[in-house]
């Protein structure tokens, strides 16, 4: 069944995976799907650290919303450290993610769209989050994400924060 709704991933390690990501969670049929990933520690993955999927073309309502990921260490993953795919109505805050994009050239925070779907990123807070991506941003956001508030977040990249597609509150003054 791909109902993942309610559910609580806590104070786990994920590390390792040969193939996959350290913590995959994909949508449900309803609006609010609660989902809690705190306190984990995800590293070594060979792709994702940790990746919310709205997984439209699987039915429910294609975006994971109303969850919460937070306090968690994502480091040395291959691609992202967190890969948003059609999430909203959430906050990410108080993780400390680095090194990741060991492979894919990737980076930290990813907030995005499936393609295809129609249901971007949107409506999130991300804060409180610190970054260390050198190999791309450490907060991206593609694919028509809108509507996010980034704030109080330390970045050290190349590129802190990508905006690709504008629409997003970014508080210049509070994020460094």
């Amino acid at each position: 069944s791909y109902l993942a709704t309610n559910l609580d991933i806590l104070h786990n390690r994920t590390f390792d995976s040969a193939e996959q990501h350290g913590i995959y969670v994909s949508n449900s049929r309803v609006t609010n799907d609660n989902i809690v990933v705190r306190g984990n520690m995800v590293y070594g993955n060979h792709q994702n650290g940790i990746q919310f999927n709205g997984d439209c073309e699987v039915g429910g309502d294609g975006v994971i919303g109303n969850s919460v990921i937070e306090a968690n260490r994502i480091y040395d993953n291959g691609y992202k450290g967190l890969s948003l795919i059609s999430m909203s109505n959430s906050r990410v805050s108080n993780n400390i993610i680095y090194e990741n994009g060991v492979r894919g050239g990737a980076g930290g925070i990813h907030l995005t769209d499936q393609p295809g779907c129609g249901n971007p990123s949107r409506y999130n807070e991300v804060f409180n989050n610190t970054l260390y991506e050198p190999r791309i941003a450490a907060i991206r956001l593609t694919d028509a994400a809108n509507n996010n508030t980034l704030f109080n977040n330390i970045a050290v990249s190349g590129t802190p924060v990508a905006d690709e597609v504008g629409g997003n509150q970014i508080d210049s003054s509070s994020n460094l």
